[in-house]
């Protein structure tokens, strides 16, 4: 039985598919994230920046493997987003394409959200929150964490 199509269209197959990331290889990245002195178990994009300039890849493949990995968007990788950053590193220097959008195998188990879950948003749009919440977000932030690739 081809029980692929089906899957996809549920939006739960990301959650069943093998994690692209290797257990042998995920021991290296994992080695390499640890020897970074994580803080929180999180690395910042300026101790992230010279690894991924190690590998000697061109600027805008390694600022597309920071967006790729940093999977929600904080401006750090976490131990499971650092392993995508180095394996999206060793695909480009295999000659491998980076891709623009992170395919569902690549998505870290721990950062898969199964597409619908209900009651989990609440239905009711209060208008006063969204705004005070839109405005409370520092957008210098957001720029610093761009910031230590572009450059």
């Amino acid at each position: 039985t081809d029980s692929s199509s089906p899957l996809l269209l549920t939006g739960t197959a990301s959650n069943d598919l093998p994690w692209a990331v290797k257990l042998e290889d995920k021991a290296k990245y994992d080695a390499i994230f640890d020897s970074l002195n994580p803080v929180n178990g999180l690395l910042s994009g300026d101790k992230v920046k010279p690894v991924l300039l190690n590998s000697k890849l061109p600027v805008d493949i390694l600022g597309r493997v920071w967006e790729l990995s940093d999977i929600d968007r904080d401006g750090m990788l976490d131990r499971d987003e650092f392993a995508v950053a180095m394996f999206l590193v060793y695909c480009a220097l295999e000659k491998e394409p980076v891709p623009m959008s992170l395919p569902a195998a690549l998505v870290p188990p721990s950062k898969r959200k199964p597409i619908t879950i209900p009651g989990a948003m609440p239905l009711i749009p209060s208008s006063t929150s969204t705004k005070e919440s839109h405005q409370s977000l520092p957008p210098v932030g957001i720029l610093a964490a761009k910031t230590p690739l572009t450059q």
